[in-house]
């Protein structure tokens, strides 16, 4: 059994010639030429693009993979000159790794050539290589793209515990940045996520959001830009996999009977059904049987509450004549999309008004009206009842009608007003 020398002991010995009794010569694999997934090209004349001076015994007691290759009887035993075969892009990190080997450190500390060492300290059997490595790129500074980078790179090969420490830090930076979902889901960089930084975000324990339907909200809007927002064609493939990771059992029961109505992609998907059914027979359940459910299938627990977002708050100010008749603006209640509309109602008045989409179903909320006053600047809760409206744009709407009179504290000459509406979901 060989028995590793400590590192840097021999770093003058690195591709020096004087010092070395070995060549090794990297050439690029069949796979690169050819096309084929074979590992090694068939031909007595290599294309060499990087050759390394090497100490055979040397190798000999840093690896066993290099052990094994020069002491068995192989050809490479007697040989001066040893051919290893890797992909064009995998030659400047196998060089790196041997320098290691004689110094202790890398020179090219590149977040792309950590990476592909990572993946060929594993392959030759050198996990303190690879260990330094992960190091440095934990402390090295994470941002969305290089997050995004390791998570690809991460997922192309077979987890252990070096490559865990790495993915249990992109996932620490996404969770610090998305930890208040309600907020941060409607951000430009959660659209700029790939998916597998979005798929940890959407299992992760630790981000507060009150409402799961916000979760399946975001994906949805991260697939197929829900929320007029342009996304990348690429993402519409991943929704599949992605709302797997839903907690459809901590979601409200209006949500779920919308999600049937409105996904029309999935709404016939025999998953799709089955869960939501499974998710609307689970929040029937009360108490012992309840908790008996939970742990007989593993149903993972609510996600941190965010309480600060139970009462939707909306704020606009809007200035309505005969040539603005309206201002609109969206929101959404816990995963359901609602609207706040201020409008020119009549020829005295100025209507605001809250609303739902089309298809979605009748909500059981509560409202609260707020003007600001022109003279104190401060909100005033209106207490008039509030009218109905059968139909807005063939949608049930709630609101109030002002009469735009120089007299009225809340609207100036100019017809300007502040609004604010805070709803809250009465449904759980």
């Amino acid at each position: 059994m060989n028995t590793t020398l400590p590192r840097g002991l021999f770093k003058d010995g690195f591709n020096n010639p004087i010092m070395s009794d070995l060549v090794l010569q990297l050439c690029p694999s069949k796979e690169d030429i050819n096309g084929t997934k074979k590992r090694k090209l068939s031909t007595d004349e290599p294309n060499v693009t990087t050759e390394i001076y090497v100490s055979k015994l040397f190798l000999f007691s840093q690896s066993k993979f290099f052990a094994t290759m020069l002491s068995n009887g192989m050809k490479e035993t007697n040989q001066s000159k040893v051919q290893i075969f890797l992909e064009p892009e995998k030659h400047t990190s196998f060089k790196e790794l041997i320098r290691f080997l004689y110094t202790g450190t890398f020179d090219d500390k590149s977040p792309e050539t950590l990476c592909t060492i990572l993946i060929l300290a594993d392959q030759y059997d050198l996990p303190d290589a690879a260990q330094y490595a992960a190091e440095i790129l934990q402390k090295s500074e994470m941002n969305y793209k290089s997050c995004g980078k390791y998570l690809r790179f991460l997922n192309t090969i077979q987890m252990s515990d070096i490559f865990k420490h790495l993915y249990n830090g992109c996932a620490s930076f996404l969770e610090e940045k998305f930890e208040i979902f309600d907020d941060a889901w409607r951000n430009d960089e959660f659209y700029k996520l790939n998916h597998f930084q979005v798929e940890i975000l959407i299992k992760s324990d630790k981000i507060k959001v009150f409402s799961e339907n916000t979760l399946y909200l975001a994906v949805r809007s991260w697939c197929d830009g829900f929320v007029n927002r342009p996304v990348k064609a690429s993402h519409a493939k991943h929704k599949k996999s992605l709302i797997k990771s839903i907690r459809y059992h901590h979601m409200t029961t209006q949500y779920l009977f919308y999600l049937l109505q409105t996904e029309n992609d999935l709404k016939n998907d025999p998953w799709f059904q089955s869960t939501i059914a499974n998710a609307l027979v689970y929040k029937q359940l009360k108490g012992e049987a309840k908790e008996t459910c939970q742990k007989i299938l593993n149903l993972p627990p609510p996600r941190p509450p965010n309480v600060e977002r139970e009462t939707l708050v909306m704020e606009m100010t809007a200035t309505i004549g005969n040539e603005k008749p309206q201002r609109s603006e969206w929101y959404f209640l816990h995963g359901f999309p609602v609207f706040l509309s201020v409008e020119h109602v009549q020829d005295d008045c100025i209507g605001f008004l809250v609303y739902r989409q089309k298809n979605l179903p009748m909500l059981d909320i509560s409202r609260k009206y707020f003007l600001k006053s022109q003279i104190t600047g401060q909100f005033e809760m209106l207490m008039e009842k509030t009218r109905h409206y059968s139909k807005f744009d063939k949608s049930p709407a709630w609101g109030l009608a002002v009469k735009k009179q120089q007299e009225n504290p809340y609207t100036g000459k100019d017809s300007t007003v502040t609004v604010r509406v805070e709803v809250k979901l009465l449904d759980s």
